[in-house]
């Protein structure tokens, strides 16, 4: 997702029975000759009205659909005869039937070139090479839209020619070579299948199946190391919510180009049942490692999304409350990690100050809640922003919650009693009732200033005391990590934007307007200052500058003793 990828519409689906009967609908997924495409087979039954719409999500994650990824689509009827099918708009195609006919729906699945996608977005699109198939549903399911209406009906799952030497084919939906659920279109499509040379393990937390994949061997850990890792986090998420009803739960790594001692990438998106980690290749698990804390607090946070965001989420258009979603996620990624105990107090502290070092730091900071919501995917300040925002909405509801409770009370309780009272999934609440609900816990004048902050952007008051850690707000001056210009529109526009006036970047003689070929921006190991390398022309020359990826020195808030 950005690092936390995309929204989450779906239900955490159910594990069906092995007695389920025929399905309604049946994916199957055939390795193509040499892995060079996947050829999926699907059979539903049409449309009652005899013409049924058959389509790809347009975009996710901020990856747009390429039509060019789906090739030599074919429709056959009951009778085995071809039907008509007509390309419509976008990613999407109409197949004439007669009403209610059943149908086998064929298509190829290959991966064409195209241009990499600018900084700051996890590649989600589909890959299909000869030891990795990867896609997200989302990416390559075509789905038929009469029966994407909600209701859960009965899918099958099937893998065909992937089962080589070394190789493994996985899915959110469990290991198997075939595999049974019930679960509407949108939770279907927002899933994991993955199949390839992969190393894959598994592990046991409940009673309950964790399994793990990992494409390339390019890794300073094994498969093992990683899964146990993520067991712990994962069975710490699953205490603090007295929740172990999830039967399989996947999660899978793929290399994203290669770390550098001053440069390393790493993000994921949580998936049904899911999550996908995507980082630059090289990432250790060494104690003292540099990648260590990210990958800490990437797994903690993704699999968070299982609650915030799956089995609960906030009923209102998508992207309106991504500060609630990602910035609470956040917060209690946090809290995850100390009761997991691989962060201290000081620890916890630290990620604090960092999150509010880069909100005080962001020329958007105060942008309106609409903005953050239209502009989410396309600008690198504005996509930033929620995690922080709502992160310190978090911070300060919860010392409220403390101080009128006499510590009684905290978000901790608040959250889990609200989840617990959604279990059933039946329905949710819409941002209001949210608030609401923080307001019986608080007082209307607090969630005024919170909702203020929340539409308007207005700088919100923090507490000036951390209870829990016996800290007061101080105000300091420093300079935070920032490229120094507009990455994104560097890149679109293969020249220097938005030069930041006394960055690390324009200290170094970088200006607007300079051809820009390519540029690696890390955000340091935590021993040194983050790092920036871009490839620019001057005077006509092709030429690599180094410098320090740090913004303009600014004023900024910390928590200390």
């Amino acid at each position: 997702m950005p690092r936390s990828g995309p929204k989450l519409l779906a239900l955490v689906l159910a594990i069906a029975s092995p007695a389920l009967a025929e399905p309604d609908i049946r994916y199957t997924m055939q390795r193509g000759v040499g892995g060079q495409s996947v050829i999926v087979i699907s059979t539903f039954p049409g449309d009652p009205d005899g013409t049924t719409e058959i389509a790809l999500e347009k975009q996710w994650g901020g990856n747009s659909t390429d039509e060019r990824d789906v090739e030599s689509i074919s429709a056959t009827g009951a009778d085995g005869k071809p039907l008509s099918i007509i390309k419509a708009e976008g990613c999407s195609w109409s197949i004439a039937h007669d009403p209610g006919e059943g149908i086998r729906l064929t298509y190829n699945l290959r991966e064409p070139a195209r241009e990499p996608l600018g900084p700051g977005h996890n590649d989600y699109r589909n890959r299909i090479r000869p030891d990795l198939f990867q896609m997200n549903g989302n990416h390559g399911i075509l789905y038929p839209g009469h029966l994407a209406d909600g209701k859960e009906r009965a899918h099958t799952i099937e893998w065909r020619g992937f089962d080589l030497p070394g190789f493994h084919a996985i899915c959110s939906f469990g290991p198997n070579a075939t595999e049974s659920i019930t679960t509407d279109a949108d939770t279907f499509r927002h899933s994991l299948f993955i199949a390839g040379k992969l190393a894959y393990t598994q592990r046991e937390i409940n009673g309950n199946q964790v399994g793990l994949v990992v494409s390339g061997d390019d890794w300073g850990f094994s498969a093992g190391q990683l899964a146990d890792l993520a067991a712990r986090i994962i069975k710490t998420e699953r205490d603090f919510f007295d929740d172990h009803s999830d039967p399989w739960y996947l999660i899978s790594i793929t290399p994203e180009g290669k770390a550098s001692a001053s440069s390393f990438s790493l993000g994921g998106t949580a998936l049904t049942n899911c999550f996908a980690l995507y980082c630059n290749a090289g990432l250790s698990l060494a104690e003292g490692s540099p990648h260590i804390q990210q990958v800490y607090h990437v797994l903690a946070h993704e699999y968070f999304h299982t609650w915030n965001g799956i089995k609960f989420h906030l009923d209102d258009p998508e992207g309106s409350n991504y500060w609630f979603s990602e910035g609470f996620t956040e917060y209690f990624t946090r809290r995850m990690l100390r009761n997991a105990g691989l962060w201290d107090d000081q620890a916890v502290l630290s990620d604090i100050n960092r999150s509010l070092a880069e909100h005080d730091g962001n020329p958007r900071r105060n942008a309106p809640n609409e903005e953050l919501k239209q502009q989410f995917w396309t600008n690198a300040d504005i996509s930033r922003l929620p995690y922080r925002r709502g992160d310190l909405l978090a911070l300060a509801i919860d010392e409220e919650i403390r101080r009128v409770s006499s510590g009684r009370r905290s978000l901790d309780d608040v959250f889990r009693e609200m989840i617990k009272a959604h279990r059933d999934r039946s329905t949710m609440p819409n941002r209001e009732r949210l608030l609401a609900i923080f307001e019986q816990e608080t007082s209307k004048s607090f969630m005024d200033s919170i909702r203020s902050t929340i539409e308007t952007g207005a700088d919100l008051d923090l507490p000036r005391t951390l209870t829990e850690f016996d800290v007061r707000l101080t105000v300091g001056k420093m300079q935070g990590f920032d490229p120094g210009f507009d990455q994104q529109a560097s890149h679109a526009k293969k020249q220097l934007v938005s030069v930041k006036p006394g960055s690390g970047a324009a200290k170094a003689g970088l200006a607007d307007g300079m051809p820009f070929r390519k540029g690696s921006i890390g955000g340091g190991n935590g021993r040194e200052a983050p790092k920036g390398q871009v490839e620019v022309q001057v005077d006509g020359q092709w030429k690599t500058i180094d410098y320090e990826a740090v913004g303009p020195v600014h004023e900024v808030r910390a928590y200390k003793k």
